[in-house]
């Protein structure tokens, strides 16, 4: 009788063992935590749809113009830049740009003539050969 118990209680250690060795064990790295998700009702379409999305890019040339004061004057110098051969023209003038300035060339110099002492909004956009404006300067001199 001795001998049985010692036999079942072996046997059960060794299936006990067993067990242990073949279970799975799982740690909580191997979950994947859940990501929120957005739900969109079904929709019945009688036709392929087709989704477009447009991305637009916004343009810009690479011009300068340097305003300077000369007395209750403000002269302003077209610099130049990557861009210059495509400006078609620049309107140009203080607190509004209403004088025009057509074809400019690099270092031609325009004057606004400012009539009083003191700071002046000093504004010039620049036109360009396909037809796109820009504002090139909006200072305070």
């Amino acid at each position: 009788m001795r001998d049985l118990i010692i036999i079942l209680g072996s046997a059960i250690i060794v299936l006990v063992f067993i067990a242990g060795c073949t279970s799975i064990s799982v740690k909580k790295s191997d979950f994947q935590e859940a990501t929120p998700s957005l739900t969109i009702p079904p929709t019945t379409v009688t036709q392929s749809t087709i989704v477009t999305a447009t991305i637009t890019q916004t343009k810009y040339y690479l011009v300068a113009v340097t305003p300077q004061r000369n007395g209750n004057n403000i002269v302003i110098t077209y610099q130049g830049g990557p861009d210059a051969n495509l400006v078609s023209k620049f309107q140009y003038g203080i607190k509004t740009a209403d004088h025009q300035w057509y074809s400019p060339k690099i270092g031609e110099k325009m004057t606004l003539h400012g009539g009083t002492s003191g700071r002046h909004h000093v504004v010039v956009i620049g036109t360009f050969t396909d037809g796109f404006t820009q504002t090139i300067l909006d200072t305070y001199v």
